[in-house]
């Protein structure tokens, strides 16, 4: 199952507002277009392995999906670790959001609307530590499931030397069932990074 989000989280940066086009903060339309390849390449990795699954008893084709997946999983480290660019891009932003939203705190000092401005911020700031915090856990993720595809490329390669080919697809399945639920936690950054560059969405009290 294919993850579509690009078109309509462009369509929704469009409106964003225009301050943050007049500033050097990150550029959120880029953020999650970035998440969101992300995410589709580990959509369409899924969908190869799952259809070797279904169809093969071929080793090959399993050794090459499996490796196919490594490939994606190390690509989605790289792309979301500590030192990639999504990252640095959000520590950045949550930066110059804080220094807004004490430079209005002190302002509402001598005029208390500004409070409220401050506040709407603060749900940015929010916002954007659960959507750090989301990519934290699935960096992470991705690090286990490196090693456990490592892992488990040797034992299916194994099965089907030993022509034990419904253990070899027993072992697959559970692989593809774990990336199934990264492809769905996968979805949540990309709903949150909406939520996050998109200041409409963003509830405040």
């Amino acid at each position: 199952m294919k993850i579509i989000y690009r078109s309509v989280l462009v369509a929704l940066l469009a409106s964003a507002t225009p301050v943050f086009a007049q500033t050097d903060e990150p550029d959120m339309v880029e953020l999650v277009e970035s998440v969101t390849v992300i995410a589709t390449d580990l959509s369409d990795r899924v969908a190869v392995l799952s259809e070797v699954i279904a169809t093969s008893t071929d080793g090959d084709a399993a050794a090459q999906a499996l490796n196919e997946m490594l490939e994606a999983a190390r690509q989605m480290q790289a792309d979301l670790g500590s030192d990639s660019e999504v990252w640095q891009d959000i520590n950045a932003m949550l930066e110059i959001w804080a220094d807004r939203r004490d430079d209005l705190r002190v302002r509402a000092a001598n005029n208390q609307a500004l409070s409220v401005v401050a506040d709407t911020w603060q749900a940015r700031i929010d916002e954007a530590l659960t959507l750090r915090e989301q990519i934290r856990n699935q960096s992470a993720e991705s690090l286990a499931l490196i090693d456990q595809i490592e892992d488990q490329r040797e034992v299916v390669i194994a099965y089907y030397e030993a022509d034990l080919a419904d253990q070899a697809l027993e072992t697959m399945r559970a692989i593809s069932d774990e990336l199934g639920q990264m492809n769905e936690q996968m979805s949540s950054i990309v709903s949150q990074a909406g939520i996050v560059a998109e200041p409409s969405n963003v509830a405040t009290e």
